[in-house]
């Protein structure tokens, strides 16, 4: 049975949803990214028993790239997770695996490489390593998903709702084109336009992050993958208002093959930037002749 995952903006978001999806996806201070907040662990305590009391699933993005001068904390903060009931924990950089396998954390782990996961093969092989989740990529086609699905014996996770993550740098960016102009700060997010397009602009103390112009519509795709078997549904609330997002999961939630089109339509009608991503774009490389 596929389940319904949302990345919510704040606990007030968590309140309003609990009744209408499976799990949901918080992050972690310093240690999280491309997510609309991070909590500290005292307030994700908060949240996970709050979640845990309506037996709802709880997942962890530890998802950044970890600095040596980091690794102390990460293994702190994740001795204090053991601690919680959670399903899982999102990682990016293989020092989560490693603090995950010398000490055998009772919670399980989840490959999030986001555009990495492109084929089952790979996912096979995290499979072996006792991977027992994957964050698939929002890289490739329905077509190569269903077939990564079918062939893996992972639960996958698949983002079918929101901006994407495009684009990270450690270095400031944007604070750095400022400071040089000497140019005020206004604040972390701002926005790059180009052909007629605005993509959102991240740069926090983390690096520098850009999201895509328009937002992921995967809902009349979600009913054929439910038939295939994907564990997971992931519906994002970032930079999206929060009346327009609370409906977007309601009709996630009501979708059948007879209705389908009709809330497919009604997306497009809340929103003026949506499109399929990949879904049926295949992602082409071009080389130069003889090189």
């Amino acid at each position: 049975m596929t389940k319904m995952m949302v990345i919510p903006k704040n606990f007030e978001m968590i309140k309003k949803l609990v009744d209408k999806s499976d799990a949901f996806l918080i992050g972690i201070e310093n240690f999280s990214v491309n997510l609309p907040t991070s909590f500290s662990l005292k307030e994700a305590k908060k949240i996970i028993s709050f979640l845990n009391n309506h037996e709802k699933e709880v997942f962890i993005s530890l998802n950044k790239n970890i600095k040596n001068s980091e690794l102390e904390n990460l293994e702190e903060i994740m001795f204090k997770l053991n601690d919680f009931k959670i399903q899982g924990v999102l990682y990016y950089d293989m020092a989560v695996v490693n603090l995950w396998k010398k000490h055998r954390f009772k919670y399980d782990l989840v490959w999030a490489q986001e555009h990495f996961a492109t084929n089952y093969n790979t996912c096979n092989y995290w499979k072996k390593m006792g991977i027992n989740y994957g964050l698939l990529s929002t890289e490739i086609t329905l077509d190569e998903i269903i077939e990564i699905i079918k062939n893996s014996k992972m639960k996958f996770i698949l983002p079918l709702f929101g901006y994407l993550p495009m684009f990270a740098s450690f270095r400031h960016l944007v604070n750095n084109y400022l400071d040089y102009f000497e140019k005020e700060k206004i604040s972390n997010s701002y926005y790059m336009e180009k052909e007629g397009k605005k993509y959102m602009v991240i740069d926090d103390n983390h690096g520098t992050f850009v999201y895509s112009s328009n937002i992921i519509n995967g809902l009349l795709e979600s009913v054929k993958l439910k038939e295939v078997g994907l564990s997971y549904i992931l519906l994002n609330s970032f930079n999206i208002d929060d009346e327009k997002f609370e409906e977007v999961v309601t009709m996630f939630n009501e979708v059948t093959i007879e209705n389908s089109e009709e809330l497919d339509k009604k997306i497009y009608e809340m929103f003026n930037n949506v499109d399929k991503g990949f879904l049926y774009t295949k992602t082409v490389y071009k080389v130069k002749e003889n090189e």
